[in-house]
């Protein structure tokens, strides 16, 4: 019976890293472009609120 439930919950963790792992290669490759800001396209951080991230106009297509 320990050797059951050591298993399932080996299975488990295993599952949950390779979830994990594939979430966040979904979420890079359906990153948005970047648009030469400061933040690159971050879905935010505690330092957003600090920084400007507007992209700067030297870096705006004319």
């Amino acid at each position: 019976m320990h050797l059951l439930i050591q298993n399932l919950l080996s299975t488990a963790i295993v599952l949950t890293a390779f979830g994990y792992m594939g979430w966040r290669i979904y979420k890079i490759l359906t990153k948005k472009p970047s648009t030469n800001s400061k933040c690159d396209g971050c879905d935010g951080c505690a330092l957003k609120a600090k920084v400007d991230c507007a992209t700067p106009e030297s870096y705006k297509k004319k």
